[in-house]
């Protein structure tokens, strides 16, 4: 059998998160940005991905990231920072509720 072509590159999200976070793209935004905060070259965890590259790595369109995003900070795991003369948003996990949020699981 021939293996088939990826369409990209795969993501993992643990789809559990969903009832405790807002949903499932809420999780599937968490996730990602757990995934990507020990990778960070930032000190303080902020991380900076544009909405194109979060679009590319989510499928998420600009308005479903943002709803995410907003249900995120509701629940307390994100943090945001917006610098203004960059026109760049900034993302930290917050970790002791991403901890929280999974030993409540």
């Amino acid at each position: 059998m021939d293996m088939l072509l990826p369409p990209g590159r795969p993501i993992a999200f643990f789809p559990s998160l969903g009832p405790h976070v807002g949903g499932t793209k809420a999780a599937l935004f968490l996730c990602q940005l757990a995934y990507w905060t020990p990778r960070v070259f930032d000190g303080d965890g902020w991380i900076y991905k544009s909405q194109a590259e979060w679009c590319q790595e989510l499928g998420l369109t600009l308005k479903e990231q943002k709803h995410a995003r907003q249900k995120l900070r509701m629940h307390g795991l994100i943090e945001e920072r917006y610098a203004r003369l960059e026109h760049q948003l900034w993302l930290r996990l917050d970790v002791d509720a991403w901890n929280s949020c999974i030993t409540s699981i």
